[in-house]
């Protein structure tokens, strides 16, 4: 008989004995349109799942059903990133807590627990617990996965502008004095009111590169130049500095 009619007269859902099947747990054999069929001696000695607000639920038992979601996703046509990042969440869950949530909510629902059950273990209402069960899972992985992507390109920004900053203040000390302008939208570096470099430069090529290792800068503070920049008369000061210590030095 097909698995759907298996699953009704067990009274459980159909996904429960579809990840049965796959963990080889369950003999089956798929039809030409990819049905499972079990056969009708294997229902006899199956028994129902057991109730999960009839017995405690031990999460460490449903670890597996991580392996099922993303099975489940990767049948829904998510790709490589999406089940990378269900992978992330699983061992990392302050990456995204929502996310988290929300892979818990179906991870479970896999497993046949209750709504009710889910609520009290997530701590969120069952009305929650309902719609989180009815999102689409793939578009959760990528939209979530668009927002670390953002995330993470802010703090490499902010980085960066940190590393700049303490090379242009190193600077200002030794008595340098930049070219300024009046602050426009956009600009970064100074609070607001203040003047600001008049000049940036981003591009570093390999010469250059040469005579700032020179004078002590590093690779990591190139290459937040490269993305942030850096006033042209810092940059020149240090250019200045490394040719006149000369290739031996």
């Amino acid at each position: 008989m097909k698995l759907s009619e298996a699953a009704a007269q067990l009274g459980c859902h159909i996904e429960t004995l579809r990840l049965r099947v796959r963990r080889g747990e369950l003999p089956a054999r798929r039809g030409p349109h990819g049905t499972y069929y079990i056969a009708n001696s294997v229902l006899v000695g199956l028994a129902p799942p057991l109730r999960p607000g009839r017995r405690e639920l031990d999460l460490d038992l449903l670890e597996w059903t991580w392996d099922g979601l993303a099975q489940r996703a990767e049948d829904l046509g998510a790709g490589d990133h999406e089940l990378e990042l269900i992978d992330r969440i699983r061992w990392q869950p302050e990456l995204s807590p929502e996310l988290h949530r929300l892979l818990t909510v179906q991870r479970l629902r896999l497993a046949g627990v209750s709504s009710g059950q889910i609520a009290g273990l997530v701590g969120v209402s069952d009305r929650q617990v309902r719609r989180l069960s009815r999102r689409r899972l793939v578009d959760a992985l990528e939209d979530a996965g668009e927002r670390l992507r953002r995330r993470a390109q802010v703090a490499e920004l902010t980085r960066a502008r940190r590393l700049v900053r303490e090379l242009e203040r190193r600077l200002e000390e030794a008595g340098l004095a930049s070219h300024r302008r009046r602050r426009r939208r956009g600009d970064w570096g100074t609070p607001p009111g203040g003047r600001v470099r008049a000049f940036r430069v981003w591009k570093i090529d390999a010469e250059m590169a040469r005579h700032l290792r020179a004078v002590g800068v590093s690779d990591e503070q190139m290459e937040a130049i490269r993305l942030v920049g850096i006033g042209a008369d810092e940059v020149n000061a240090l250019l200045l500095a490394g040719l006149r210590q000369g290739p031996g030095d």
